[in-house]
Protein backbone atom coordinates (compact mmCIF):
# COMPACT_ATOMS: atom_id res chain seq x y z
CA UNK A 1 0.00 0.00 0.00
CA UNK A 2 2.80 2.49 0.84
CA UNK A 3 4.34 1.80 -2.67
CA UNK A 4 1.62 2.29 -4.40
CA UNK A 5 0.57 5.23 -2.53
CA UNK A 6 4.26 6.56 -3.36
CA UNK A 7 3.27 5.93 -7.03
CA UNK A 8 0.33 7.66 -7.24
CA UNK A 9 1.65 11.05 -5.69
CA UNK A 10 4.82 10.95 -7.80
CA UNK A 11 2.21 10.73 -11.24
CA UNK A 12 -0.16 13.33 -9.73
CA UNK A 13 2.95 15.42 -9.15
CA UNK A 14 4.77 14.77 -12.43
CA UNK A 15 1.15 15.56 -13.99
CA UNK A 16 1.01 18.84 -12.23
CA UNK A 17 4.68 19.80 -13.23
CA UNK A 18 3.81 19.52 -16.95
CA UNK A 19 4.85 23.17 -18.49
CA UNK A 20 1.59 24.92 -19.75
CA UNK A 21 2.05 25.88 -23.27
CA UNK A 22 2.27 29.58 -24.57
CA UNK A 23 -1.02 31.09 -26.51
CA UNK A 24 -1.40 33.84 -28.96
CA UNK A 25 -4.69 35.66 -28.61
CA UNK A 26 -5.78 38.76 -31.07
CA UNK A 27 -8.16 41.16 -30.17
CA UNK A 28 -11.31 41.83 -31.61
CA UNK A 29 -10.03 44.91 -33.48
CA UNK A 30 -6.85 42.76 -34.93
CA UNK A 31 -4.60 45.08 -33.91
CA UNK A 32 -3.22 43.89 -30.10
CA UNK A 33 -1.83 40.30 -30.38
CA UNK A 34 -0.97 39.00 -27.10
CA UNK A 35 1.52 35.84 -26.38
CA UNK A 36 1.71 34.27 -23.23
CA UNK A 37 1.05 31.38 -20.77
CA UNK A 38 -2.42 31.47 -20.00
CA UNK A 39 -3.21 32.06 -16.52
CA UNK A 40 -5.48 30.16 -14.05
CA UNK A 41 -8.40 31.60 -11.33
CA UNK A 42 -6.81 33.67 -8.36
CA UNK A 43 -6.27 31.70 -5.13
CA UNK A 44 -8.86 34.33 -3.62
CA UNK A 45 -10.87 36.54 -5.35
CA UNK A 46 -10.30 40.01 -5.23
CA UNK A 47 -10.80 43.23 -7.12
CA UNK A 48 -8.28 44.51 -9.83
CA UNK A 49 -9.05 48.31 -9.05
CA UNK A 50 -7.71 47.72 -5.73
CA UNK A 51 -4.67 45.23 -5.72
CA UNK A 52 -1.89 47.28 -7.36
CA UNK A 53 0.02 44.34 -8.64
CA UNK A 54 -1.95 42.40 -11.58
CA UNK A 55 -1.42 38.73 -13.43
CA UNK A 56 -1.35 39.23 -17.31
CA UNK A 57 -3.70 36.34 -18.78
CA UNK A 58 -2.93 36.70 -22.33
CA UNK A 59 -6.83 36.86 -23.16
CA UNK A 60 -7.95 39.04 -20.54
CA UNK A 61 -4.59 41.36 -21.55
CA UNK A 62 -6.03 41.65 -25.36
CA UNK A 63 -9.59 42.65 -24.49
CA UNK A 64 -7.93 45.31 -21.63
CA UNK A 65 -6.07 46.79 -24.50
CA UNK A 66 -8.95 46.71 -26.85
CA UNK A 67 -10.91 48.50 -24.10
CA UNK A 68 -8.15 50.93 -23.22
CA UNK A 69 -7.86 51.78 -26.82
CA UNK A 70 -11.74 52.49 -27.48
CA UNK A 71 -11.39 54.64 -24.47
CA UNK A 72 -8.64 56.51 -25.58
CA UNK A 73 -10.77 56.80 -29.47
CA UNK A 74 -13.93 58.13 -26.97
CA UNK A 75 -11.82 60.76 -25.35
CA UNK A 76 -10.65 62.11 -28.48
CA UNK A 77 -13.51 61.71 -30.82
CA UNK A 78 -11.54 59.57 -32.99
CA UNK A 79 -13.34 56.97 -35.83
CA UNK A 80 -12.45 53.44 -35.04
CA UNK A 81 -9.50 52.84 -37.52
CA UNK A 82 -5.66 51.37 -37.24
CA UNK A 83 -2.54 51.02 -38.89
CA UNK A 84 0.23 49.71 -36.96
CA UNK A 85 0.00 45.74 -35.36
CA UNK A 86 1.15 46.11 -32.25
CA UNK A 87 2.72 42.98 -30.31
CA UNK A 88 2.76 42.25 -26.79
CA UNK A 89 4.77 39.23 -25.48
CA UNK A 90 3.97 38.25 -21.44
CA UNK A 91 7.40 36.73 -19.82
CA UNK A 92 7.83 35.51 -16.22
CA UNK A 93 9.20 37.42 -13.93
CA UNK A 94 13.10 36.83 -13.20
CA UNK A 95 13.97 39.82 -11.03
CA UNK A 96 12.29 41.89 -8.47
CA UNK A 97 12.25 44.89 -11.07
CA UNK A 98 11.45 43.55 -14.35
CA UNK A 99 12.41 46.04 -17.68
CA UNK A 100 9.48 46.87 -19.97
CA UNK A 101 10.78 47.41 -23.49
CA UNK A 102 8.65 49.28 -26.06
CA UNK A 103 10.35 48.96 -29.67
CA UNK A 104 9.08 50.35 -32.57
CA UNK A 105 9.63 48.45 -35.95
CA UNK A 106 9.47 50.38 -39.51
CA UNK A 107 7.79 48.86 -42.43
CA UNK A 108 7.34 49.68 -45.70
CA UNK A 109 3.89 50.61 -45.01
CA UNK A 110 4.19 52.09 -41.60
CA UNK A 111 4.93 51.39 -37.95
CA UNK A 112 4.65 48.46 -35.80
CA UNK A 113 5.49 48.30 -32.05
CA UNK A 114 6.90 45.13 -30.05
CA UNK A 115 5.91 45.60 -26.32
CA UNK A 116 7.36 43.17 -24.04
CA UNK A 117 5.79 43.05 -20.28
CA UNK A 118 6.63 40.49 -17.20
CA UNK A 119 3.60 38.53 -16.03
CA UNK A 120 3.07 40.20 -12.61
CA UNK A 121 3.08 44.39 -13.52
CA UNK A 122 1.68 47.45 -11.67
CA UNK A 123 -1.54 47.98 -12.76
CA UNK A 124 -1.14 51.52 -13.51
CA UNK A 125 2.12 50.78 -15.65
CA UNK A 126 0.58 48.44 -17.28
CA UNK A 127 -2.27 51.19 -18.48
CA UNK A 128 0.17 54.26 -19.06
CA UNK A 129 2.28 51.78 -21.30
CA UNK A 130 -0.89 50.90 -23.18
CA UNK A 131 -1.70 54.75 -23.56
CA UNK A 132 1.57 55.60 -24.58
CA UNK A 133 1.86 53.02 -27.30
CA UNK A 134 -1.48 53.76 -28.38
CA UNK A 135 -0.89 56.93 -28.88
CA UNK A 136 2.48 56.73 -30.86
CA UNK A 137 0.56 54.63 -33.28
CA UNK A 138 -2.34 57.13 -33.82
CA UNK A 139 0.85 60.34 -34.15
CA UNK A 140 2.74 57.95 -36.69
CA UNK A 141 0.33 56.56 -39.28
CA UNK A 142 1.28 59.78 -41.45
CA UNK A 143 5.39 59.52 -40.40
CA UNK A 144 7.64 58.31 -43.09
CA UNK A 145 11.15 58.60 -41.95
CA UNK A 146 11.49 59.11 -38.73
CA UNK A 147 8.86 59.04 -35.68
CA UNK A 148 6.75 61.09 -33.99
CA UNK A 149 7.99 62.91 -30.90
CA UNK A 150 5.38 62.39 -28.16
CA UNK A 151 4.59 65.32 -25.46
CA UNK A 152 5.87 63.98 -22.03
CA UNK A 153 2.60 65.20 -20.37
CA UNK A 154 0.33 63.47 -23.13
CA UNK A 155 0.29 59.96 -21.99
CA UNK A 156 0.99 60.47 -18.52
CA UNK A 157 -2.33 62.89 -18.45
CA UNK A 158 -4.31 60.58 -20.80
CA UNK A 159 -3.65 57.49 -18.56
CA UNK A 160 -4.67 59.70 -15.42
CA UNK A 161 -7.68 60.82 -16.57
CA UNK A 162 -9.20 57.65 -18.27
CA UNK A 163 -8.44 55.98 -14.95
CA UNK A 164 -10.44 58.21 -13.10
CA UNK A 165 -13.05 58.41 -15.53
CA UNK A 166 -14.48 55.40 -17.92
CA UNK A 167 -11.20 52.78 -16.99
CA UNK A 168 -11.69 53.28 -12.87
CA UNK A 169 -13.80 49.34 -12.33
CA UNK A 170 -11.25 48.05 -15.74
CA UNK A 171 -10.94 44.35 -15.09
CA UNK A 172 -7.34 42.77 -15.74
CA UNK A 173 -7.29 39.19 -14.36
CA UNK A 174 -9.44 35.89 -14.74
CA UNK A 175 -12.30 35.70 -12.08
CA UNK A 176 -11.97 39.04 -10.28
CA UNK A 177 -14.93 41.40 -8.90
CA UNK A 178 -14.62 45.02 -9.56
CA UNK A 179 -16.69 47.62 -7.54
CA UNK A 180 -17.71 51.06 -8.17
CA UNK A 181 -18.89 53.01 -5.21
CA UNK A 182 -19.60 56.66 -7.25
CA UNK A 183 -21.35 56.99 -10.81
CA UNK A 184 -20.45 60.35 -11.48
CA UNK A 185 -16.75 60.54 -9.58
CA UNK A 186 -14.98 63.33 -9.19
CA UNK A 187 -11.73 63.08 -11.90
CA UNK A 188 -9.63 65.54 -10.29
CA UNK A 189 -9.82 64.33 -6.78
CA UNK A 190 -6.70 62.58 -6.41
CA UNK A 191 -5.30 65.58 -8.18
CA UNK A 192 -5.92 67.81 -5.26
CA UNK A 193 -5.11 65.72 -2.66
CA UNK A 194 -1.62 65.24 -4.25
CA UNK A 195 -1.17 69.19 -5.36
CA UNK A 196 -2.53 70.28 -1.34
CA UNK A 197 0.59 68.09 -0.27
CA UNK A 198 3.14 69.32 -2.71
CA UNK A 199 3.79 72.18 -4.86
CA UNK A 200 2.73 71.77 -8.07
CA UNK A 201 5.12 71.72 -11.00
CA UNK A 202 6.45 74.00 -13.40
CA UNK A 203 5.15 74.95 -16.99
CA UNK A 204 9.07 74.56 -18.64
CA UNK A 205 9.29 70.97 -15.73
CA UNK A 206 5.78 69.31 -17.16
CA UNK A 207 7.31 69.94 -20.78
CA UNK A 208 11.02 68.83 -20.28
CA UNK A 209 11.13 66.80 -16.88
CA UNK A 210 14.25 65.91 -15.80
CA UNK A 211 15.01 62.14 -15.24
CA UNK A 212 14.67 62.13 -11.39
CA UNK A 213 10.88 63.16 -12.32
CA UNK A 214 10.22 59.46 -13.36
CA UNK A 215 11.86 58.32 -9.82
CA UNK A 216 8.63 57.02 -7.57
CA UNK A 217 9.06 60.25 -4.77
CA UNK A 218 8.31 62.84 -8.02
CA UNK A 219 5.99 60.45 -10.55
CA UNK A 220 3.09 61.13 -8.33
CA UNK A 221 3.31 65.18 -8.66
CA UNK A 222 4.38 64.54 -12.72
CA UNK A 223 1.41 62.66 -13.11
CA UNK A 224 -1.12 65.04 -11.28
CA UNK A 225 0.12 67.86 -13.11
CA UNK A 226 -0.43 66.14 -16.25
CA UNK A 227 -3.84 65.06 -16.03
CA UNK A 228 -4.55 69.03 -14.97
CA UNK A 229 -2.90 69.87 -18.34
CA UNK A 230 -4.63 67.17 -19.94
CA UNK A 231 -8.19 67.82 -18.10
CA UNK A 232 -8.00 71.55 -18.90
CA UNK A 233 -7.01 71.05 -22.58
CA UNK A 234 -10.01 68.30 -23.14
CA UNK A 235 -12.33 70.97 -21.30
CA UNK A 236 -11.44 73.89 -24.11
CA UNK A 237 -14.61 74.33 -26.21
CA UNK A 238 -12.79 72.87 -29.32
CA UNK A 239 -9.91 71.15 -27.09
CA UNK A 240 -10.90 67.39 -27.94
CA UNK A 241 -10.42 68.44 -31.90
CA UNK A 242 -7.41 70.19 -31.08
CA UNK A 243 -5.56 67.36 -29.50
CA UNK A 244 -6.43 65.06 -31.85
CA UNK A 245 -5.21 67.05 -34.54
CA UNK A 246 -1.96 67.93 -32.96
CA UNK A 247 -1.70 64.04 -32.73
CA UNK A 248 -2.13 63.97 -36.64
CA UNK A 249 0.49 67.17 -36.89
CA UNK A 250 3.49 65.72 -34.87
CA UNK A 251 5.53 64.12 -37.68
CA UNK A 252 5.57 67.38 -39.69
CA UNK A 253 7.59 69.19 -36.87
CA UNK A 254 11.09 68.45 -35.33
CA UNK A 255 9.57 69.22 -32.11
CA UNK A 256 5.89 68.61 -30.55
CA UNK A 257 5.52 72.90 -29.58
CA UNK A 258 5.79 73.87 -32.68
CA UNK A 259 2.90 71.28 -33.36
CA UNK A 260 1.40 72.31 -30.26
CA UNK A 261 1.07 75.85 -30.84
CA UNK A 262 -0.21 75.34 -34.34
CA UNK A 263 -3.54 72.83 -33.27
CA UNK A 264 -4.57 75.35 -30.66
CA UNK A 265 -3.42 78.46 -31.94
CA UNK A 266 -6.96 79.88 -30.74
CA UNK A 267 -6.12 79.58 -27.17
CA UNK A 268 -2.18 80.19 -27.11
CA UNK A 269 -0.29 81.78 -29.73
CA UNK A 270 3.17 81.64 -27.62
CA UNK A 271 4.21 79.35 -25.08
CA UNK A 272 4.31 81.41 -22.28
CA UNK A 273 0.50 81.90 -22.80
CA UNK A 274 0.32 78.24 -22.23
CA UNK A 275 2.65 78.94 -19.32
CA UNK A 276 0.42 81.42 -17.98
CA UNK A 277 -2.77 79.40 -18.52
CA UNK A 278 -1.30 76.39 -16.71
CA UNK A 279 -0.42 78.07 -14.08
CA UNK A 280 -3.88 79.39 -13.21
CA UNK A 281 -5.18 76.24 -13.74
CA UNK A 282 -3.17 74.85 -11.08
CA UNK A 283 -3.81 77.35 -8.98
CA UNK A 284 -7.54 77.54 -9.26
CA UNK A 285 -7.65 73.50 -9.03
CA UNK A 286 -5.41 72.62 -6.37
CA UNK A 287 -7.19 75.14 -3.86
CA UNK A 288 -11.43 74.69 -4.90
CA UNK A 289 -13.60 71.52 -4.13
CA UNK A 290 -16.11 71.51 -6.55
CA UNK A 291 -18.50 69.35 -4.13
CA UNK A 292 -18.42 72.83 -2.05
CA UNK A 293 -19.03 75.55 -4.07
CA UNK A 294 -21.62 77.55 -2.83
CA UNK A 295 -24.61 77.82 -5.51
CA UNK A 296 -25.24 81.05 -7.97
CA UNK A 297 -27.28 83.15 -5.84
CA UNK A 298 -25.08 82.88 -2.37
CA UNK A 299 -21.95 83.60 -4.53
CA UNK A 300 -23.24 86.69 -5.89
CA UNK A 301 -24.75 87.84 -1.93
CA UNK A 302 -21.58 87.15 -0.66
CA UNK A 303 -19.94 89.68 -3.43
CA UNK A 304 -22.47 92.11 -2.72
CA UNK A 305 -21.34 91.77 0.94
CA UNK A 306 -17.65 92.76 0.11
CA UNK A 307 -18.37 95.20 -2.28
CA UNK A 308 -21.04 97.12 -0.51
CA UNK A 309 -19.20 98.30 2.58
CA UNK A 310 -21.05 99.92 5.27
CA UNK A 311 -19.95 103.29 6.57
CA UNK A 312 -21.11 105.68 9.51
CA UNK A 313 -21.97 109.35 8.31
CA UNK A 314 -22.45 112.21 10.61
CA UNK A 315 -25.37 114.40 9.12
CA UNK A 316 -25.11 117.58 11.71
CA UNK A 317 -22.07 118.91 13.62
Amino acid sequence: MRWWLAFLLGFVAAGLAQPVEPVTVRSQSGQFVVRGIPLGVPQSGYSTSVVKYLRLDPTLAAISLERIRQAIYGELGMKEQWRGLITVTTHPMEEDQPTIQVNSVHFQNGWGYRVELPERIDKDQFIRVAVKVILSEIANRQAITREAELPPWLAEGIAAELQSTVLSALALEPETRTTRGNLRPDPLRVVREVLRRRPALKFDDLCMPAAAMFGPENMEVYRACSQVFVHELLRLRTGRDCLRDMLERLPQNLNWQTTFLQSFNAYFQRLIDADKWYALTVANVSSRDPFSRWPLETSWKQLKEILATQVQVRLEA
